[in-house]
């Protein structure tokens, strides 16, 4: 497996684990989780950072050998990623409202929801990415 991708990899990981943690903030809310938060928002700007980083290292090296940085595929699994993404957070709306109860304020609430939209979109990226399956009747 190639390093670029186990290192974005293990940055979606960082971030997922984060948008979790982020879930258990507000149980921990009386014991002072203030460094928490601060850890968590770090932690996903670190990794935000660590796959920024590594695409545009490899867009550079494109560009410098005279290569296409972005083919058919690329463009489609985006599209396709936004797409399934966007169904899903659909759901995870409904979701949110069906339990609204659970969360102490609307901004918990709305970040939940947020951080729910950014990680489904990252994993539907990384899938239409690796398995290359962008649709059922494609030759």
């Amino acid at each position: 497996m190639n390093p670029k991708y186990n290192l974005q990899l293990l940055a979606l990981v960082l971030i997922f684990a984060a948008m979790l943690a982020w879930l258990t903030v507000p149980i921990l809310n009386e014991y002072g989780s203030s460094r928490l938060k601060i850890a968590l928002i770090g932690s996903v700007g670190t990794g935000l950072l660590i796959i920024y980083l590594v695409n545009a290292r490899r867009r550079l090296s494109d560009r410098v050998k005279g290569r296409i940085s972005e083919d058919e595929l690329s463009r489609l699994a985006r599209l396709n990623a936004g797409h399934a993404a966007f169904m899903m957070s659909m759901v995870l709306w409904l979701a949110i409202f069906a339990v609204q109860n659970v969360f102490d304020s609307t901004r918990t609430m709305l970040g939940t929801g947020i951080l729910g939209q950014c990680g489904f979109y990252g994993i539907c990226l990384v899938f239409f990415n690796r398995t290359g399956s962008l649709h059922e009747d494609q030759d």
